[in-house]
């Protein structure tokens, strides 16, 4: 079955033989699936392939609160509520993007920017983690891309962060 508009949001969406969001490298589709639960048991979820990864947006959004309907896998097991489970197979292949960078310059606690590599493809509403450079395992900011200057390499983040990040310029040879 061929998935080509957004769903009303679905109490439950059991898959057991193929569902695939329509591809058209023509015409680009941004399509969600709006459920509380989507069980992908005997069958296949799709987006795009290794050769022809999906054009447009392919979006699966959850939705469950503490009390609602719970899934249960069998007498024993329990999924909860608010869940993706996949027993088949599910393959959702997007465009590739830059997924890390290095920093340039050191970030201090505090800071809503950072110079990273330039000529990257991140956007406004990227999420990235700053990972931790010292010895405190657990300090790792999350932060929002506000804006990055692809020329320059420095993206702007609309909170602060709460950490220290070790950075170092890269040095060319002359």
């Amino acid at each position: 079955m061929m998935l080509d508009i957004d769903t009303p949001l679905l109490k439950s969406l059991h898959i057991n033989g193929r569902l695939t969001f329509l591809y058209d490298e023509e015409v680009p589709r941004d399509l969600t699936i709006h459920s509380k639960i989507i069980y992908v048991r005997q069958g296949e979820l799709l987006a795009g392939n290794e050769t022809h990864p999906y054009v447009g947006n392919a979006t699966i959004k959850l939705y469950g609160e503490p009390e609602d309907e719970t899934i249960a896998y069998s007498y024993a097991v329990e999924g909860g509520n608010k869940v993706l489970a996949i027993v088949g197979t599910a393959k959702l292949y997007g465009q590739p993007r830059d997924r890390m960078s290095r920093l340039k310059a050191v970030v201090y606690k505090g800071d809503t920017s950072a110079t990273v590599s330039a000529g990257l493809d991140w956007t406004a509403g990227d999420k990235l983690a700053l990972m931790p450079t010292a010895t405190q395992y657990d300090h790792t900011d999350y932060v929002t891309v506000e804006s990055y200057d692809s020329k320059t390499g420095l993206v702007t983040f609309t909170e602060k962060t709460l950490y220290y990040h070790w950075g170092k310029p890269t040095s060319t040879a002359s």
